[in-house]
């Protein structure tokens, strides 16, 4: 969904509203350049009797979290209370929509569109011609319906006000956290049943790809992968299907792990494929995260009892300022390698794996393929110890 300007030999003041507009829609019609997706046309056109001549309406593509840099937005300007996109899309697509002062979720496909706005804020959106946008405010309803997303918040907001308190009671907290972590597995569970028996029921729904990538966090990857491989050809053309098969192929006990080069320590560049041959703990952290540097203990057990036994480790730093990695690496002992980018979340490895929390690890074998994730404590110790005499 790329953006393109206006192209044109009359300066801004010269050319009219309507004209800016016609003109937009023209450019971005003949002149989009093609992605990697099969892609054809959407044209969106919309009518808002509450807003002003002028006021700005945007549209941006909502994508999965590795591809969120790739999202453009896509401004025009409401004229005689209209306003209008032109926009290649691969497959059914979710867009949000926006105003000056709010906006909403769209789930559309190829074709003509038309948008009724009859507030002022884009919260009351009628869409017409396009049943993609209905299944998926039909789903959107049914979740909104769920109390436990009630329950879970307050449970949360309790804890963390408490724990904000000056020498908070032990216990007291936690059974607060007990009771916020029950609710969030309720929800969680609750949540892939919904999606589940949506897809089953409507198995050709062309928003079956987007509800599924929705639990990947939650749902156990057989499962996910059972599901998926269930579904049928016709509504797994579009982008959100496509994640969940890298996901699956790539990230998925099982999966090929994604290569990558950074730079070490010193700022010698390292590919991951110089340790082929190898078990290889590829680990996420950073110096700030308070779990991860209580977690490196056990990874330095594991290191100086499997050292030279076909293992090794791989840390990636989502640090930003070299100084307090290096100062880290030095204090726990980490006498291993060591990447980053110090670019913070930003890191282009933990976007290729999907790092969303620290700490983050994935256990490879000398092939290359993915074959446990996220160990810890005696859990890592006892599943290296079990490899290596293999």
């Amino acid at each position: 969904m790329p953006l393109l300007g206006v192209v044109s030999n009359k300066s801004p003041s010269q050319m009219s509203m309507k004209y800016k507009m016609k003109l937009l829609l023209y450019v971005l019609m003949i002149s989009m350049p093609t992605l990697v997706y099969p892609q054809t046309n959407l044209i969106l056109t919309g009518k808002a009797p509450l807003l002003k001549d002028g006021t700005e309406i945007s549209i941006t593509p909502i994508l999965p979290k590795r591809l969120l840099s790739k999202a453009v937005t896509i401004i025009t300007h409401t004229d005689n209370h209209s306003f209008g996109f032109s926009l290649n899309v691969y497959g059914a697509a979710l867009y949000y929509l926006k105003g000056d002062n709010g906006g909403s979720l769209l789930f559309l496909s190829a074709g003509k569109i038309n948008v009724i706005v009859t507030d002022s804020i884009l919260r009351k959106i009628t869409v017409i011609d396009n049943l993609v946008n209905v299944e998926y405010q039909t789903y959107r309803a049914q979740l909104d319906s769920v109390s436990l997303f009630r329950d879970y918040g307050r449970a949360r907001v309790d804890y963390d006000v408490y724990m904000r308190k000056k020498d908070p009671d032990t216990a007291l907290a936690k059974q607060k956290m007990q009771k916020r972590d029950s609710l969030l597995l309720l929800l969680h569970s609750q949540l892939i049943s919904m999606s589940s028996k949506w897809i089953k029921r409507h198995p050709d729904s062309y928003i079956n790809a987007y509800i599924l990538y929705d639990q990947i966090e939650y749902m156990p990857e057989d499962d996910l992968k059972r599901v998926f491989n269930s579904m049928q050809a016709i509504v797994k053309n579009n982008i959100w299907a496509d994640e969940l098969k890298y996901r699956i192929d790539s990230l998925f006990i099982g999966g090929k792990a994604p290569g990558f080069t950074q730079a070490d320590t010193s700022g010698r560049l390292v590919n991951m494929v110089n340790f082929r041959g190898k078990y290889v703990l590829l680990d996420f952290w950073a110096s700030w995260c308070i779990p991860c540097r209580g977690e490196n203990p056990n990874i330095v057990k594991a290191m100086q009892k499997y050292r030279g036994k076909n293992f090794t480790v791989l840390s990636i730093s989502l640090d930003e300022k070299k100084e307090n990695w290096i100062a880290a690496i030095n204090h726990d002992g980490l006498n291993w390698t060591h990447l980053s980018e110090l670019k913070g979340w930003k890191n282009a490895a933990s976007v290729r794996y999907c790092v969303n929390s620290i700490p983050a690890n994935y256990l490879i074998d000398p092939n290359g393929k993915i074959i446990a994730k996220n160990l810890s404590g005696t859990e890592l110790l006892n599943t290296i110890g079990k490899l290596i005499r293999q």
